[in-house]
């Protein structure tokens, strides 16, 4: 019975281990008006026929590296990123197209916002199942993305489009890389425990001649 007990120990803190082994870790990478007080830039096409001092788009890069990820230690299995803006509050809505690398992720997306912190008009899309997206994120733990607004020109007091992009906000998800089969190879040491444990108990008392 106490070796039944010990084996079945055992075996329990052998599977603790492995869930621990399957424990999700994150990692993070953002930057705007949260980090810096600043948003990371103002988009807004020619005002008047003398203005050139325009801007159509913003291009940054998300770099996870910094958050601690490591391509060679860690396997990414989803992510997403998030955009904020604020309007300058003369007009209703501007458009905006967003790619991350060379994959458009969202076409002619309106948006709005204002800006007290707490009116951003945030979009947030959750790029797990985009696999080339992943597999540049996993490569080297970096992901470029440029923001362009789009020249529709609905602002009629104003006759063009502008628009605050206030903060970039990356957050991916994963697991440690484990060696081939050592999951595989706890469960399996676990469950011959067990097995050893069992069948000790159906094995029968052995007795000793008086």
């Amino acid at each position: 019975m106490a070796r039944t007990s010990k084996l079945l120990a055992i075996a329990t803190v052998l599977f603790a281990l492995h869930s621990q082994a399957l424990a999700l870790l994150t990692w993070k990478d953002y930057d705007g008006f949260k980090k810096t007080g600043t948003a990371l830039d103002f988009l807004n096409e020619p005002y008047g026929s003398g203005d050139t001092t325009y801007d159509l788009g913003f291009q940054g890069s998300f770099n996870i590296l910094n958050d601690g990820f490591d391509p060679l230690a860690h396997f990414i299995t989803g992510a997403k990123v998030g955009f904020s803006f604020a309007d300058d509050g003369n007009d209703a809505g501007e458009w905006v197209d967003i790619t991350l690398d060379s994959t458009k992720i969202w076409n002619d997306l309106e948006v709005d916002g204002s800006h007290p912190a707490t009116n951003f008009d945030w979009h947030v899309k959750d790029i797990s199942g985009i696999g080339i997206l992943m597999g540049s994120l996993q490569a080297d733990g970096k992901l470029a993305y440029t923001v362009r607004l789009q020249q529709k020109l609905s602002d009629s007091s104003h006759s063009r489009e502008d628009v605050y992009l206030k903060e970039a906000k990356l957050v991916a998800w994963g697991d440690v890389r484990r060696v081939p089969d050592s999951g595989t190879t706890l469960l399996l040491l676990g469950l011959g425990l067990l097995s050893i444990g069992a069948t000790s108990r159906l094995l029968p008392t052995r007795t000793t001649v008086p």
